[in-house]
């Protein structure tokens, strides 16, 4: 049933595209599409371990730090890493020198950081400490600029809000150093459904991390799918958070994904179990995903099933299913990354059903006095929209001042059900849809189109005027 999937929404895709193209040569030649452009990010995160790095009966592992193994991450489409096991220097530098010969960035792990951190949030580090730890770094940091491929430093996943205050002063040293000025300083939260650590509020946590770690780009995990047909509800909330808070503060904001299945976690193995948290993400304008995790964790406790690559090395169905939605998304990254989040629509298909999860997103989020509009009551291009099932709609607005929506099929990838989309846009002579990996021009009559949807499918549709 599984891989029947991708089968069916195959079929879909080449009746839709024959639908469709109607003889738009015109259209298409004067449709405007951008050739520079920044890359949307996909995160390698636990990339392939080193030896003797499992617990249990994984213990006395092979060395995994293979040409092979790194050749994989390319070819998922991955541009990005994260280091998790390599925790020496040598076996730093030997993911840098693979990672820059593939072209892929890597966040760096230093324990020497870790250790500054730590102690000025602890208070008691002496200077002698202190400057031993910034001797260390900096003596490898040197190396570490040698590769193209190194991206900055993986600074603190899931910090608590007092422990904010260590690697904001972390990072004023580390940003001190002439080489390290191009660099990022990577910064991960817990989802809101975890608590506010520390803070009044969730909001509150996500903003004084912005103000005060030195984050790059904001970045949060939480993990949306749970057996048993569950969704969490808060998850759009979370992103409405974070979207607002990144508007606001002028940072870009990354996703992380569940990509492994472990305690009442669902193991996302399927195309649709991926793309609809790839692409609901996208549809508040994160512009990076993160995988949870790419290797399996080197443990069988925990419920752990397997991640894109299982404890052996073997690449496992989701390694598939995440190349598949990659390259989607990399077909329409040019217009996706020169667009700007204006916020979002929610369509519930059932008058009678109340969808928790849109009843979660609010109208507006203020953001230090700054009130930043979320989720959208209309939108002047659209004049209606009708739906079998429910649609998450992200509202963009590109460099050109062209209204861009990225209409997503939002119905539980479990249920595994396509929705037919009727839309009827205001002002509108033919659309530009990218969908599955291609680019369609189709004319519309009085501005109306019908989108057949797989499941869990995101199609970027930019309505057009002759």
């Amino acid at each position: 049933m599984k891989l029947k999937k991708s089968c069916i929404a195959l079929t879909l895709i080449l009746t839709i595209i024959a639908s469709l193209f109607v003889g738009c040569g015109a259209n298409s030649t004067a449709f405007k599409e951008y050739k520079e452009y920044d890359q949307f990010r996909f995160y390698a995160y636990m990339t392939p371990p080193p030896a003797n790095v499992g617990v249990e009966e994984l213990a006395n592992n092979p060395d995994y730090m293979t040409d092979e193994q790194y050749d994989w991450v390319k070819e998922c489409g991955f541009n990005y890493g994260i280091t998790i096991y390599e925790s020496s220097y040598l076996e730093m530098l030997k993911v840098l020198e693979e990672f820059s010969e593939r072209e892929i960035k890597l966040f760096i792990k230093d324990s020497n950081i870790t250790q500054l951190i730590m102690g000025y949030n602890s208070g008691g580090m002496t200077a002698v400490q202190e400057s031993n730890y910034k001797k260390a770094f900096e003596n490898n940091l040197n190396e570490y600029m040698k590769y193209d491929g190194f991206a900055g430093i993986y600074a603190s996943d899931e910090p608590k809000t007092a422990e904010m205050y260590g690697i904001g002063k972390a990072s004023k040293y580390f940003y001190s150093l002439d080489q390290a000025k191009q660099k990022e300083w990577w910064v991960n939260l817990v989802g809101c459904n975890y608590g506010f650590h520390g803070s009044k509020t969730y909001l509150d946590h996500v903003l004084t991390c912005a103000k005060t770690t030195g984050t790059s780009r904001l970045s949060f995990d939480s993990y949306p799918l749970i057996k048993n047909n569950i969704i969490r509800t808060s998850f759009f909330y979370n992103l409405a958070q974070m979207a607002a808070i990144g508007k606001v503060r002028n940072k870009d904001f990354d996703t992380f994904i569940l990509t492994m299945g472990h305690w009442d976690y669902r193991t996302t193995e399927n195309y649709d179990d991926l793309a609809w948290q790839i692409y609901t993400s996208m549809a508040f304008g994160t512009r990076g995903i993160e995988t949870f995790t790419y290797w399996t964790t080197m443990t069988t406790g925990e419920q752990v099933t397997h991640g894109l690559i299982d404890h052996y090395g073997n690449r496992t169905q989701t390694w598939y299913s995440m190349q598949e939605v990659i390259s989607e998304v990399n077909s329409f990254q040019h217009m996706y990354m020169n667009a700007e989040w204006q916020g979002v629509l929610a369509y519930t298909a059932n008058s009678n059903y109340t969808n928790e999860m849109f009843e979660m997103i609010p109208s507006k989020i203020t953001v230090t006095e700054t009130d930043v509009c979320v989720k959208m009551d209309s939108h002047q291009r659209i004049a209606s929209v009708a739906s079998d099932n429910d649609l998450l709609i992200g509202v963009f607005k590109d460099l050109d001042d062209r209204d861009a929506f990225l209409i997503v099929n939002t119905t539980d990838p479990e249920l595994d059900d396509s929705a037919t989309v009727n839309l009827k846009f205001n002002d509108c002579d033919y659309v530009a849809i990218y969908k599955k990996g291609e680019k369609v021009f189709a004319e519309v009559q009085d501005g109306e189109i019908t989108l057949n949807m797989g499941s869990s499918e995101g199609y970027y549709v930019v309505p057009m005027e002759l």
